[in-house]
């Protein structure tokens, strides 16, 4: 199902792709997008649906697993297995933890942030205390101040060419179901 209508992303219209089905679980893997940092807002994040069997997360059909964000640290939280970085990119606050190794130690990195640096983060997406969060993979120090400027255009860009728009994963999918296909729960593409 493509509607025509406002998408709360910029000015105008644009074809925005709902899906009348969930993929089921065991096929996430085979949609692109899955596997890759998607360029998220915060309001993004805040945004995500979680799947019914609370497994994962999805931006309009499509399931997600890993996110990246820029934004300036906010806050900075440490627990004694854990840092969380409190992070605003204009848009809302999301939380970012990264758990400690197993020698008990935050890496170099973590102890280089302060309040008011401008980082990139890329890890994968997860719920803490009712709250969706990134659990840490990887963290840049940015000294551009362009860097969150260029993430939100390429945002808003990945979501109009890539996000918006059905997979082919997800066509075959729901034109299975409407043939009454039985396979439909498989993967079998």
């Amino acid at each position: 199902l493509t509607i025509s209508a406002r998408s709360g992303r910029g000015e105008g219209t644009t074809d925005i792709y709902y899906p009348l089905l969930m993929l089921p679980t065991q096929c996430w893997g085979l949609d692109p997008l899955f596997w890759s940092n998607m360029k998220l807002t915060a309001q993004d994040i805040h945004r995500l649906d979680l799947h019914p069997s609370k497994k994962g997360f999805s931006i309009l059909g499509h399931p997600i697993s890993r996110a990246e964000i820029v934004g300036t640290v906010v806050e900075i939280s440490l627990k004694h297995n854990r840092i969380t970085l409190s992070v605003d990119d204009g848009t809302g606050v999301v939380n970012c933890t990264r758990f400690s190794d197993e020698a008990g130690g935050i890496s170099s990195t973590f102890k280089k942030i302060n309040l008011g640096d401008l980082v990139r983060l890329h890890g994968t997406l997860a719920t803490y205390r009712m709250q969706t969060e990134i659990r840490i993979c990887a963290i840049h120090l940015e000294k551009n101040l362009n860097t969150l400027t260029v993430h939100w255009l390429e945002s808003l860009h990945m979501f109009r060419k890539a996000y918006s728009k059905p997979s082919k994963v997800q066509n075959e999918f729901e034109e299975r179901q409407r043939k009454g296909d039985h396979k439909s729960s498989k993967c079998e593409m």
